[in-house]
C-alpha cells in the first residue's frame, strides 16, 4: 500500500503487505501494520503512533519531518528510524531486534513502558532538548552514535556497551544492573552520572566532571576532568587530558588513582580511600590538596611538579612517591610513615599532628619536619634521609634558612641503623640528578625544644653497632633543659646545644674511643655531655678551660719615668758589686 496524497481522519489504521507513506497523514491515532516494512517520504502528523499488538515484519523508516506527540507500543523485526519535529513522549513497549534510531527537534521523554533494541542511536542527528530513557525495564545492550543538546538518561536492565560518538550538552546518565563498557567511540558531556556493577570508559572522552557515580566494582574513566558529586567504587582510575578539578565526595574502598596531563586541584570536598595515587605529567604542573582527605594506606604522589597541601585535612598511613622543587604539607596533616619519597632541587616541609615514623629513603635538598607527636627514625638498609647543605659552625644554635635540615618533635627515637647521606642508596641519591651535587656534607638539627630554655624531650638512638649513621653529617642536638641525648652515632661532627645530659657512643670524623670527644662540641661545655665516657669537647677526657687575662698595660708595674739624678734604683743593686761599677 502506498499513501501518495493527503489523508486526514480522526484515527487511522493502515495495514498492508508493504506500506509506503509518500504523502501527508493528519490523524489522532495512527496504527500501522505491514508484512514487509514501512517507508516514508511524506509526513505523519499524529497524536499517537503505534503498531498496536502487532509487529512490523521488516524495517520502519519514518525519517522525515513528522509531528508525533506520543509513541505507544511500536514493534518491528528490522531497524526502526523515527524523526519527529515536536516533543515526543514514549508510553508503550518499543521493540526491535535491530537498531532503534530516534531523532527529535525537542525533548524525548519515556513516561513508562520499555525499550528493547540491539542498538540505540539518535539517527545521525542531534536531539534538540533532553532525551530521557529512564525506565529500568529497558534492554539496550549497545549505545551507538547519540547526540542531544540537553540532558540524556539511559536506564537498562542489563549491561551497556558504548560503541558510538555520544555528545551530550548537559548531563549524561547511564544506569543499569550490569556493567558499562566502552570498546570504541567517545563520550562528550558536562557531567556524567552512572550506576552499574562496574564502569569502564577507556576511549578518548571529554567528560567535564563525574557527578553521582556508584559501582560496587571497578570505576575506570579516561578523559574525565574532575569530580563534583558523590563517587563510590571498589577501585577507581581516572585519567584527564588536561587539568583535573577535585570536589565532591569520593569514597573508594581500595585503590584510587587520579592522573592528569595538567594540574590536579582540590579546593574542597572529601576523598576517602585505602590507597591513593595522584599523578601529573609535567614539572610545571602542581598537585594542590585543600579538602578533607583520608587515605588509610599508601598516599602516593607521582610527579616532578610541586605538591602542596595548603588547606583542609590530610590523614595518610604512609607517604610515598616523587615531587619536584616543593613538597609542602603545612595544613592540618597526620602522616603515619614517610616511605620512599624522592625529590630533586627541592624543599620537603611537613607539619605533622601525630606520631611520625621515617623509613625513607626521603630525598630533598632541605628537609623540615615539625611533628606534634613522637618522631621515630626506623633504620632500613635501603632507607634513610638524603639532603644537601654544608657544615655549620661549631657554635651554631639556629638552623640556616634554606641550608640546614631540621627535625623537631616532643621526643625523637631511632631503631636499627638509620642512614643519613649514606647506605646502599648513597651513590644514587647523593647525585646531581637528585640533589644537584655529589657533596655529602650537610647539617641537620635534632630538636625537642624550640629554644634551650624549654623543657624539651629525649633524643635517643639505638645502641651497639646500630644507631645514627651519617659520617659526612654535622648533627646539632637540643633536648631542652630536661631531655636526655643517648645512643650510638657515626658523624662528621656533633654539637650539643642543651640537654639534661648526653651519654653517647660512637665515631666522630672517623675517630672512635675517647679521642672522639675532641671532635665534638657543646655550646656550654660540661662533664654532663659525654661521648665514649669523655666530656664532649675534651682532650684526653680533660676539659681545658682557658684563663682570661685582665685588660691592662703590661708595663704598668714598672717605673720608667726619667730621673733628675742619675742614680740606680736600689732594687737592681747586686750583692758584691759597687753602685759605681754599673
Amino acid at each position: 500500500m502506498t499513501i501518495a496524497g493527503s489523508l486526514s481522519a480522526l484515527n487511522t489504521t493502515l495495514s498492508s503487505a508493504g506500506l509506503a507513506i509518500n504523502g501527508r497523514i493528519q490523524t489522532g491515532i495512527l496504527q500501522l501494520a505491514s508484512g514487509n516494512g514501512v517507508t516514508e517520504t511524506g509526513q505523519v502528523n499524529a497524536t499517537i503512533l503505534t503498531t498496536g499488538v502487532t509487529t512490523i515484519a521488516g524495517a520502519i523508516d519514518m525519517n522525515t519531518g513528522n509531528v508525533i506527540g506520543t509513541l505507544s507500543n511500536f514493534a518491528a523485526t528490522g531497524n526502526i528510524s523515527l524523526n519527529d519535529a515536536e516533543a515526543l513522549q514514549m508510553t508503550g513497549a518499543v521493540v526491535t531486534t535491530s537498531t532503534l534510531a530516534l531523532n527529535d527537534a525537542s525533548n524525548i521523554t519515556q513516561i513508562n513502558g520499555s525499550i528493547s533494541a540491539a542498538v540505540l542511536t539518535s539517527d545521525g542527528g542531534t536531539i534538540g532538548g533532553n532525551a530521557i530513557f529512564d525506565q529500568s525495564t529497558n534492554y539496550i545492550p549497545v549505545l551507538g552514535n547519540f547526540a542531544a543538546t540537553g540532558n540524556t538518561t539511559f536506564a537498562d536492565s542489563s549491561a551497556i556497551s558504548v560503541h558510538g560518538v555520544v555528545n551530550i550538552g548537559g548531563t549524561l546518565g547511564l544506569f543499569n544492573t550490569g556493567a558499562i563498557t566502552q570498546p570504541s567511540g567517545s563520550i562528550s558531556t558536562n557531567l556524567l552520572d552512572a550506576s552499574a556493577t562496574s564502569i569502564t570508559l577507556g576511549s578518548t572522552n571529554d567528560i567535564v566532571a563525574l557527578g553521582s557515580v556508584v559501582t560496587p566494582g571497578t570505576l575506570s574513566v579516561n578523559g574525565v576532568n574532575g569530580i563534583s558529586g558523590m563517587v563510590s567504587a571498589l577501585n577507581a582510575s581516572l585519567q584527564s587530558s588536561g587539568d583535573f578539578l577535585l570536589n565532591g565526595v569520593t569514597t573508594i574502598a581500595n585503590n584510587l588513582t587520579i592522573s592528569a596531563a595538567g594540574n590536579i586541584t582540590q579546593p574542597g570536598g572529601n576523598v576517602t580511600a585505602q590507597n591513593a595515587t595522584f599523578a601529573v605529567a609535567s614539572p610545571a604542573d602542581t598537585i594542590s590538596l585543600s579538602g578533607t582527605d583520608i587515605v588509610s594506606g599508601d598516599l602516593n604522589f607521582a610527579t616532578y611538579g610541586n605538591v602542596i597541601h595548603g588547606g583542609g585535612t590530610l590523614d595518610a598511613g604512609t607517604l610515598t612517591g616523587t615531587a619536584g622543587s616543593l613538597a609542602s604539607f603545612n595544613a592540618l596533616t597526620d602522616i603515619g610513615t614517610i616511605g620512599s619519597f624522592l625529590m630533586g632541587d627541592s624543599l620537603f616541609s611537613l607539619d605533622n599532628t601525630g606520631t611520625l615514623t621515617i623509613t625513607g629513603p626521603l630525598v630533598a635538598n632541605v628537609i623540615s619536619i615539625n611533628s606534634t607527636g613522637q618522631l621515630i627514625l626506623a633504620g632500613s638498609p635501603n632507607g634513610g634521609m638524603f639532603f644537601s647543605g654544608s657544615i655549620a659552625s661549631n657554635t651554631a644554635t639556629v638552623p640556616r634558612t634554606g641550608v640546614d635540615s631540621v627535625l623537631f618533635a616532643p621526643s625523637i627515637i631511632e631503631h636499627g641503623i638509620f642512614y643519613i647521606n649514606d647506605g646502599a642508596n648513597s651513590a644514587r641519591f647523593n647525585s646531581v640528578k637528585f640533589l644537584g651535587t655529589t657533596n655529602l656534607s650537610a647539617t641537620i638539627f635534632f630538636l625537642t625544644a624550640l629554644n634551650p630554655n624549654n623543657s624539651g624531650g629525649n633524643i635517643g638512638f639505638d645502641t651497639g653497632s646500630n644507631g645514627l649513621y651519617g659520617p659526612s653529617i654535622d648533627a646539632v642536638f637540643d633536648a631542652g633543659t630536661s631531655g636526655n641525648i643517648t645512643g650510638n652515632v657515626n658523624l662528621y661532627h656533633l654539637e650539643v646545644i642543651n640537654g639534661s645530659d648526653a651519654n653517647l657512643t660512637g665515631t666522630i670524623d672517623g675517630v672512635s674511643g675517647q679521642p672522639a670527644s675532641g671532635k665534638a662540641s657543646a655550646t656550654d661545655p660540661s662533664s654532663k655531655y659525654q661521648i665514649n665516657s669523655c666530656p664532649i669537647g675534651s682532650v684526653d677526657c680533660v676539659v681545658l678551660f682557658v684563663e682570661t687575662l685582665p685588660n691592662g698595660n703590661p708595663l704598668g708595674d714598672f717605673d720608667i719615668t726619667e730621673r733628675k739624678r742619675k742614680k740606680l734604683d736600689k732594687n737592681i743593686q747586686l750583692p758584691g758589686i759597687a753602685m759605681h761599677d754599673f
